[in-house]
């Protein structure tokens, strides 16, 4: 089963994408900020990481960096969502994909699919 890590601060926002998630029958585990999530990632070590760029201390595109420059952490696709055009700066720091906020239900869906694992069939 497809494990995701999302992080954001706004607790709406985490509730939202763990909907779209569980639509997926996947599992997730949320965190509020970048500093919080990367030991996350690292204990759970999951198959996608979704985060915010606009957080409280370190930022969404400061924790991709830290998770591409983490050799036992760089294989994992970071999905980027902002409110604001950070496209080109997420896209640079090495992230699978990067959704405009507020993104329809559907755009959503459809990038996760794309750039989640396939799942293990055996």
């Amino acid at each position: 089963m497809v494990h995701v890590v999302i992080v954001d601060d706004e607790e709406i926002m985490r509730g939202l994408v763990g909907q779209i998630v569980a639509m997926l029958g996947w599992t997730s585990t949320s965190a509020t900020s970048a500093i919080q999530a990367l030991p996350v990632i690292r204990r759970e070590m999951p198959d996608v990481v979704i985060s915010d760029v606009g957080m409280p201390g370190a930022n969404g595109i400061e924790l991709l960096i830290a998770i591409k420059e983490d050799p036992n952490l760089a294989h994992i696709p970071v999905v980027i969502m902002s409110s604001i055009d950070r496209e080109d700066e997420a896209q640079a720091a090495g992230c699978a994909a990067f959704i405009a906020k507020p993104f329809p239900l559907e755009a959503m869906l459809q990038l996760l699919a794309r750039v989640a694992p396939p799942e293990d069939s055996s």
